[in-house]
């Protein structure tokens, strides 16, 4: 809140900052009311004439952020080479700051929580290179840009919805026409993070085919992990394999040869386990390799160290005997 009060006050500290994070969450923002906060922000960004990453996020909870500060008719001139926009409710604003900073953006991290009720107007990024979002953010940005590292994140609004009262799940099929519909864009794709935001959304990756031609890196996350039930109820702890059709979909990933790396990891940093038992990761990689002639190197989660707050992997690399235990942290910097 200081920070912003000064920036807007003083054009020349503001010319100097090249990246800002604001988060409305955090308990500081709630003492202000929405006017004073979107005057403070926008005369802040006014300011910030030489800003190149943007991080904005606030919640249901904390105050609301407004798109129309980053608007240039209001007299922003920054040219954003990084967005991150993670808002609760969808302000259509937005979609003109988008198009206004469509040439200069390499990577948008984009979430909104309704966009159901306010679809957005397809935009094409010429130099975008990494993109991040729920099904609809990839529907309206992939197809115009050449995206190279796409994560895609499966909400509940992407494949749930009411018909006559009744929760329905968006078939496999639909969910398929959905993205070969995005088919020339996909075809840039080299990186591909797969997630969900709740158990059981993620689709496996036979709805894939034909749609990745240059995926590298492959990072399976969420639904088809292990479920693990503690011994609160139950004398001993047990894995239960859950919409995972081993071996399956291990099998379809043989559909992918230009394939290299295969990551495997739950959903949640709590979850200790990956895929799989651990007495199956043998099984597992041996196939792997076997089935894709390019991959090189295999990730799975496999325990959670808990005296550092983060999972363990086993890595495989083509030709060694053993596997090696890396931290996450240094699988995740390499994606």
């Amino acid at each position: 809140m200081k920070l912003l009060r000064t920036l807007g006050e003083a054009a020349h500290l503001g010319i100097l900052v090249r990246a800002m994070h604001i988060n409305t969450q955090k308990q500081s923002w709630h003492r202000m009311d929405s006017m004073q906060f979107g005057t403070l922000l926008s005369a802040a960004m006014q300011n910030m004439s030489s800003l190149k990453v943007l991080t904005l996020e606030s919640s249901t909870e904390g105050m609301l952020i407004p798109a129309g500060t980053l608007d240039m008719d209001t007299g922003v001139s920054f040219q954003l080479e990084k967005l991150h926009w993670h808002v609760p409710f969808f302000d259509p604003s937005i979609k003109k700051v988008l198009e206004q900073q469509r040439h200069s953006l390499r990577y948008l991290n984009f979430s909104v929580v309704d966009l159901d009720t306010a679809p957005l107007s397809p935009i094409s990024f010429p130099v975008l290179e990494i993109l991040i979002g729920q099904l609809m953010v990839v529907e309206s940005f992939l197809s115009g840009s050449k995206v190279t590292h796409l994560t895609l994140i499966i909400e509940q609004d992407d494949v749930l919805f009411f018909e006559d009262d009744q929760l329905v799940r968006l078939s496999e099929v639909e969910l398929q026409k959905r993205l070969q519909a995005l088919e020339l864009g996909f075809n840039f794709v080299k990186t591909l993070i797969l997630q969900e935001r709740q158990t059981g959304l993620r689709p496996k990756m036979k709805i894939f085919r034909r749609l990745l031609n240059n995926i590298e890196t492959l990072h399976l996350s969420g639904s088809n992990t292990l479920v693990v039930f503690h011994n609160l109820w139950m004398k001993a702890s047990k894995c239960l394999p859950i919409n995972f059709d081993h071996p399956q979909e291990l099998r379809d990933l043989s559909a992918y040869p230009t394939l290299q790396r295969v990551v495997l990891s739950t959903a949640y940093a709590g979850e200790p386990s990956a895929l799989y038992p651990r007495e199956g990761h043998t099984e597992i990689t041996t196939e792997l390799f076997d089935k894709c002639p390019r991959l090189v190197l295999i990730d799975i989660k496999h325990r959670l160290n808990r005296n550092l707050c983060q999972a363990v992997y086993r890595r495989w690399k083509r030709g060694d005997r053993e596997y090696i235990e890396v931290a996450e942290e240094d699988v995740m910097k390499d994606i």
